[in-house]
């Protein structure tokens, strides 16, 4: 009997963008899991807003596999404070444009192939 290889990811924590950093309706989508060997978790990000099917992971050396601090009573209350910080810093500014950005491009090369007579249907 073959058997599909699975492993853990983590936890996910999805966590609203303040309104009040000027992105309304955006969330980040957080992961953490426990590693052992560190003694910390590692946080990886991506985000989201209701427009669209799909999220943006975020990249970069600041947040991208992240390893923080915290205990299981409190890493979630320790996520929620990073992404509020995040947010009211600018962090999320230039992926929440890049997130856009490229929806608008695929939009107009959705319009630009219809025209062509080869849109999917």
């Amino acid at each position: 009997m073959m058997r599909a290889k699975a492993r853990g990811l983590g936890f996910t924590r999805e966590v609203k963008i303040p309104e009040e950093c000027g992105f309304s309706g955006y969330y980040a989508i957080c992961t953490y899991k426990y590693i052992p060997d560190k003694r910390k978790y590692r946080l990886s990000m991506h985000i989201r807003t209701n427009k669209y099917s799909d999220s943006y992971k975020i990249d970069t050396q600041n947040v991208d596999t992240q390893y923080i601090s915290g205990t299981r009573e409190n890493i979630q209350s320790n996520i929620d404070r990073i992404v509020e910080q995040s947010a009211i810093s600018g962090f999320f500014t230039s992926y929440i444009q890049k997130y856009e950005h490229l929806h608008e491009c695929m939009k107009l090369g959705e319009e630009i192939m219809r025209d062509k007579g080869e849109g999917v249907s």
